[in-house]
């Protein structure tokens, strides 16, 4: 058994959704953290892709708020 078995399956769209609601930095750069770690469970190529995406919606919404 892989340690990505260990993990409930990430939900990549209640991440984004928490990504857009962020009300801080401090929040983004959280969710940024967890990002990195589940990313070290999952399958390569899947992380490589949505992590594009998450960390473009991330970038945005730090400079969205204070």
């Amino acid at each position: 058994m892989s340690a990505a078995t260990a993990y409930p399956p990430f939900d990549t769209q209640n991440f984004l959704t928490r990504v857009d609601q962020a009300a801080s930095r401090r929040e983004v750069l959280q969710l940024l953290r967890e990002l990195e770690q589940e990313c070290a469970g999952l399958d390569p190529d899947f992380c490589r892709s949505f992590s594009d995406e998450a960390a473009s919606r991330l970038s945005h919404r730090f400079t969205q708020v204070a």
